[in-house]
C-alpha cells in the first residue's frame, strides 16, 4: 500500500511538509496501536521542535505570543546567550502588556532560573527571586496548569525545598498524564533523591 500525506498553508497553498511511504504487509505490523501511530507519525509534525513549529517561526511575525513561545523552544533546543535573551525579552514584554497566561509566566520562570544557574544575561536584580515570583503567578493564573506546577517544582528544586518540590511535582503529574517533559523532569528529580524505583 502506498500512502501520501501533505501539509500545506491554507492561505497560500505552499507545501510545508510531504511524505510518501510504502507499506508492505508484514507478519508483525510495525505500528501496533494508535499511541504508537501518533508517536511515529504525528510527533515529527507537532512536537515543539518539529515541522509545524519550524514553519511558524518563519511565518508568524504578526502573532507575538506564538512567536515568543517559539523563541523559547529554539532556546531550550539549542541554548545560547543570544537565544536566551531573545526569549526572555519577548516573554517579559508579554507580561508588561498584561499577559495572564500561565505558560508565559512558567516560561519566564525557566528562563530566570537559567539566568541564575548559568549566569545568562544577568540583570541587576535577583533572578532567583524573579523566578519564584513568576512561578507563583503561573499557579495563580493557572491553578489547573501542569506547566505552572512544573515551574514551581523547578524553583523548589533550586531552593532545596524537598517536600515542597515533591508536592509541586505530584500536582503537575495529577494535572497531566502525557506531557513527557513534566514526566521526565519529575522522574529525574526523584532519581536524584534516591527514589529511582518510584
Amino acid at each position: 500500500m502506498r500512502g501520501y500525506a501533505q501539509l500545506s498553508r491554507a492561505e497560500t497553498g505552499a507545501i510545508v511538509w510531504s511524505r510518501l511511504e510504502v507499506f508492505e504487509q508484514p507478519e508483525n505490523p510495525p505500528i501496533r496501536d494508535m499511541a504508537d501511530l501518533a508517536g511515529r507519525r504525528v510527533a515529527p509534525l507537532l512536537s515543539p521542535y518539529a515541522v509545524v513549529q519550524s514553519d511558524m517561526i518563519r511565518t508568524v511575525p504578526g502573532r507575538e505570543g506564538v512567536a515568543c513561545l517559539l523563541k523559547s523552544y529554539r532556546y531550550f533546543n539549542n541554548e545560547s546567550d543570544a537565544r536566551h535573551l531573545a526569549a526572555r525579552d519577548c516573554a517579559e514584554k508579554l507580561v508588561e502588556q498584561g499577559s495572564r497566561l500561565p505558560s508565559v509566566h512558567a516560561l519566564l520562570t525557566f528562563l530566570y532560573l537559567d539566568e541564575y544557574r548559568e549566569n545568562r544575561n544577568r540583570r541587576a536584580r535577583d533572578p532567583l527571586a524573579a523566578a519564584d515570583r513568576s512561578s507563583r503567578l503561573a499557579v495563580e493564573f493557572g491553578p489547573e496548569s501542569a506547566r505552572a506546577y512544573q515551574a514551581r517544582l523547578a524553583v523548589y528544586k533550586v531552593l532545596g525545598e524537598t517536600e515542597a518540590a515533591r508536592r509541586a511535582g505530584e500536582r503537575a503529574l495529577a494535572l497531566t498524564t502525557n506531557d513527557t517533559d513534566i514526566l521526565g523532569d519529575f522522574a529525574a528529580w526523584l532519581i536524584s533523591q534516591g527514589e529511582g524505583e518510584r
